[in-house]
């Protein structure tokens, strides 16, 4: 027979002042008020009717009874969250399909597969790729969709903002040097006449009339990923993003000539149906996917 136990909420609060030796600061890890945090220890200290800490102005002391408490409950909340973790994870297996812009897909996804592999070893990763994801979800159990997360109606959780910035081959400036965006002129430009549509942050419009220069022509495509290896080729200046460049900067392939950088107006969520939420294979996506970041 077990028994009996303290309220866990009360065993949680402890432990986190405890670690933190404030309130405060324990309030903020678990999401909830100082004032919240001392009342679920005062309890604690009522049904062991004994004094676990210390109060001085600026931080929290435990006393003897409360460091003799300490250890043991750590371990035991040690135990606990280990053998969750061992139910978790005889559950993660399966398939979980995975709707990805190519190039998100290409630069920052797929270099990190291995890394999935070796953390979730029966949980495998099918790729749908394509620069519409708005679709309804059919077969794709989450989404990584690029918008203002505010017009979805299933779940959504936000990954990462993005920044736009001009983005070229380091040969494309051997001969010529682009100093500010008013030298833009003496370059052709890479357009993405998809994205410049609804998304003006990634089209040169916006960039050239703040120096008051007229756009001029270069070389248009439909995607981003035809963008980037338009680039790497050298034939302009493009407008690179940095949530889909992956080690494109830090291989050297392509450099960022400028300071400025604007951040788009859009971000990315991962977007799950509302019905697949709860399964814990497709949790242990969306953390995996939020821990990348």
């Amino acid at each position: 027979m077990i028994k009996r136990i303290p309220p866990l909420t009360a065993i949680r609060s402890f432990e986190a002042a405890a670690r933190h030796e404030s309130y405060a600061r324990a309030g903020k890890e678990l999401h909830v008020t100082s004032t919240a945090v001392s009342q679920q220890v005062s309890l604690l200290e009522d049904h062991l009717q004994v004094k676990l800490f210390v109060r001085f102005a600026n931080r929290l002391k435990l006393t003897s009874a409360g460091r003799m408490f300490l250890p043991e409950l750590t371990a035991g909340l040690e135990q606990i969250a280990n053998a969750a973790e061992k139910i978790r994870k005889e559950r993660l297996e399966g398939t979980v399909t995975v709707g990805v812009l190519p190039a998100m897909a290409m630069h920052w996804l797929i270099p990190n597969l291995n890394q999935f592999s070796s953390q979730f070893p029966d949980l495998h990763l099918s790729l749908y790729t394509s620069p519409d994801l708005e679709l309804v979800f059919e077969d794709i159990d989450l989404k990584i969709r690029y918008f203002d997360g505010k017009s979805s109606k299933y779940y959504c959780r936000f990954l990462r903002d993005e920044e736009v910035f001009p983005i070229c081959s380091p040969g494309l400036l051997q001969q010529e040097r682009l100093y500010s965006i008013a030298d833009i002129r003496q370059f052709p430009l890479i357009h993405d006449i998809d994205g410049r549509r609804n998304q003006p942050w990634l089209g040169w419009s916006q960039w050239l009339s703040e120096v008051d220069l007229e756009n001029h022509p270069g070389f248009e495509f439909r995607d981003s990923m035809s963008v980037m290896h338009a680039a790497i080729n050298g034939l302009g200046i493009a407008l690179g993003r940095s949530a889909l460049l992956g080690n494109l900067l830090s291989t050297g392939q392509l450099v960022a000539p400028l300071k400025q950088r604007k951040k788009a107006d859009f971000s990315y969520y991962i977007e799950v149906d509302n019905d697949r939420i709860d399964e814990p294979k497709t949790r242990a996506v969306i953390d995996w996917l939020t821990g990348l970041v």
